[in-house]
């Protein structure tokens, strides 16, 4: 009696294959919408968390801190103050909080005096990172070397603080006031650039919620900025040009100590629609690489999230009228405003 030997046929394998990959596809986008989903709660906490620091400091200093404080030649960021108030108190007490450059080496430099990602301002901080901003793992290398450009490792912020209508301003339209080059830079919104005196004619001192004028529920705090857009690297970032001393990823210092157009790595503002990317034809311009470091955007399909100064973290899409962005964006315009 033989016994029958029973198996697959070549057919029935390539069947069952193809039932496998029909499944796989269909799979595969309910496996992203949920990774995508997960990025952007895990975003909105980061922001919360962010959002309850900005007000325990204020209730501390009685004003939310500037946005990056200069003297011209060195500074400090809103990220650096609020280490103390998102569990990074070991670092803040490492973090050496003048204006000198003997901060600035000591902030920069590993232990060895060195130049390395071991030092304390290439530190990674969790609550700065979106998962969605897929650069924000790796510090930024920054080798610039100017008098008030600082060279080393910092850590990525994907969060950049709302300085209004219009932040960078480096040689924007080659504007001066009083002699200094400021551009069109405004300090209208919550976190903004501050100093000696510097520049002229802007808000000198770092706003508190009495100047929120328009509502804490119509004025946002911080938002996402999204650190990829190839066409800006290979346009804004290569010799001879130079007009971005960096690649996008490399505006994203939240330890940055340099001087004020620095101030571009941890700010933001509403001069263009959210997600707002370079277009082709664009001829590589300081205004063109102010414009791009200055808009808020993210890895999130459709929009960006941003704290808003009642504490709400809102998804704004990014057909939001550039209109209503800037009314937002303003703490004192008159066009009180709620985001949907």
């Amino acid at each position: 009696m033989h016994r029958r030997c029973v198996a697959f046929t070549l057919v029935e394998l390539l069947v069952v294959l193809a039932i496998i990959a029909i499944l796989i596809g269909l799979l595969l986008p309910a496996v992203q919408k949920v990774r995508a989903a997960a990025a952007r709660t895990q975003c909105q906490n980061h922001l919360k968390q962010l959002g309850v620091a900005l007000h325990h400091y204020h209730d501390e200093h009685g004003s939310f801190p500037a946005g990056f404080e200069t003297n011209g030649l060195f500074g400090q960021t809103w990220c650096a103050r609020l280490l103390p108030y998102i569990e990074q108190e070991p670092l803040a007490r490492q973090w050496d909080y003048t204006l000198t450059p003997t901060a600035t080496g000591k902030n920069t430099r590993d232990a060895a005096n060195n130049s390395t990602p071991q030092a304390p301002s290439a530190t990674a901080i969790p609550t700065f990172l979106c998962p969605a901003d897929r650069f924000a793992s790796r510090p930024a290398h920054l080798t610039w070397p100017h008098m008030t450009y600082v060279v080393g490792y910092f850590g990525v912020t994907s969060y950049a603080g709302n300085c209004g209508t219009y932040s960078a301003w480096y040689q924007d339209n080659l504007n001066f006031i009083d002699g200094v080059m400021v551009g069109k830079l405004k300090t209208d919104g919550v976190l903004y650039l501050t100093g000696l005196a510097y520049p002229p004619g802007l808000d000198p001192y770092p706003a508190s919620l009495t100047l929120l004028t328009d509502g804490t529920s119509s004025t946002f705090l911080v938002g996402e900025r999204f650190h990829e857009d190839r066409l800006f690297d290979q346009l804004m970032a290569v010799p001879p040009l130079y007009k971005s001393r960096y690649p996008l990823h490399g505006w994203s210092a939240w330890g940055w100590m340099g001087g004020g157009p620095g101030s571009a790595h941890v700010l933001a503002s509403s001069r263009e629609r959210i997600n707002y990317s370079v277009s082709p034809g664009t001829f590589p311009t300081h205004n063109a690489a102010n414009l791009r470091v200055a808009v808020f955007g993210s890895g999130h399909p459709g929009g960006a999230n941003f704290c808003f100064a009642d504490g709400s973290v809102r998804f704004l899409r990014d057909q939001t009228e550039l209109a209503t962005l800037q009314a937002l964006s303003t703490r004192a315009g008159g066009e009180p405003i709620t985001a949907e």
